[in-house]
């Protein structure tokens, strides 16, 4: 959800306040102006670095695959991928309501996906339901707020959780703005973990590369 002009940083000037707000809703959409069904593609700078900190178990099912994103890197990383969403992307089967109670949900080692943000925990609690090994859900990091998600939090077996420390570039389909405004982190549960999440944080691969090339 992008923050109304109201919310956004009130010591900048209000033109500049304006500026953002504005860039905002080109990139992930206000209103009316929200991609269809929370529908936002995840940029493979996003996906590379879970699989350079963590290995699956497969078959690796992908219940938000959208048009393939995730799941194409993925297979290229060798899993075996199943790959649903609700609605038609052209990638995958559409039409699997991974969140309807009366869907017969398969029983897989992993799930990693990025799930609509107004249904996430159902997501999380659904995902567990449905794994015997890991889920990885790509998440903002205020999704770690809130007195419900507390109780699910301390109730779940949350591992591990990678904070981006840059802004990841996600955009609506056909979005040309590129600049991301909102912090995220993979959520990553393991079944049978019983210990306290551990914080992790993913560089910016981009600045790494700009500090070795000045050495």
């Amino acid at each position: 959800m992008v923050l109304p002009v109201n919310q956004l940083n009130t010591a900048c000037r209000p033109e500049e306040r304006g500026r953002m707000a504005s860039v905002g809703h080109r990139i992930i959409g206000f209103g009316n102006d929200r991609s269809p069904h929370d529908f936002y593609p995840t940029h493979r700078i996003a996906i590379e670095p879970l699989l350079q900190r963590e290995t699956f178990v497969g078959p690796i099912w992908e219940p938000a695959a959208g048009t393939g994103a995730i799941s194409s890197v993925l297979i290229e990383h060798g899993y075996d991928v199943i790959s649903t969403d609700r609605y038609e992307y052209g990638y995958c089967e559409g039409g699997v309501d991974f969140l309807d109670a009366t869907t017969n949900l398969p029983k897989v080692a992993s799930i990693v996906t990025n799930p609509p943000f107004c249904h996430a925990q159902q997501f999380v609690e659904r995902a567990l339901e449905a794994t015997t090994d890991k889920v990885a859900l790509l998440l903002r990091l205020n999704f770690l707020e809130g007195n419900r998600r507390k109780a699910m939090f301390e109730s779940t077996p949350l591992e591990k959780v990678y904070v981006f420390s840059f802004r990841l570039p996600f955009m609506r389909p056909r979005a040309t703005v590129k600049a991301g405004m909102i912090t995220f982190a993979w959520f990553l549960w393991k079944h049978g973990y019983r210990g306290e999440p551990i914080i992790r944080w993913i560089g910016d691969p981009h600045q790494a590369e700009a500090m070795e090339g000045n050495n």
